[in-house]
């Protein structure tokens, strides 16, 4: 997802939101260690 014209605050609000909704959703995944999906987010600076 790009965010253009978004202040960092702005994109790090938005990426903790996705990430907090998939983390509560509890997808499955086998092939996981952890056991459901994850997603990692990036903000560069």
């Amino acid at each position: 997802m790009i965010l253009g014209d978004t202040e960092e605050d702005g994109a790090l609000w938005v990426a903790n939101r996705i990430l907090q909704y998939v983390e509560n959703l509890q997808l499955p995944h086998r092939h996981s260690t952890f056991g459901h999906v994850r997603l990692v987010a990036a903000c560069p600076a």
